[in-house]
């Protein structure tokens, strides 16, 4: 089988890092239009992979919000970035 040619110029091809790492339909498709989008299709790739991570999100198993977990989290993300309350 022929591999395009902007998969060739990567370290690693999206192929063989879904299959290595038994992504499904949608992560592989993630993966895909991420690693491509630079050299293929620019944003259509971006909403592409951003179709695919919304569904995703809404199909993953919800559980009730531990909202003092998520306000930790995002106040270490703001002090690791800089900013402040």
């Amino acid at each position: 089988m022929l591999t395009p040619q902007i998969y060739n110029e990567k370290k690693i091809k999206p192929i063989d890092y879904i299959e290595a790492n038994g992504l499904d339909f949608a992560e592989g498709n993630i993966i895909k239009y991420v690693t491509r989008y630079k050299s293929k299709n620019g944003l259509e790739d971006l909403l592409k992979a951003r179709y695919y991570l919304n569904r995703l999100i809404e199909n993953y198993p919800r559980e009730p919000l531990d909202l003092e977990r998520l306000r930790a989290l995002f106040n270490e993300q703001a002090d690791d970035n800089g900013n402040k309350d």
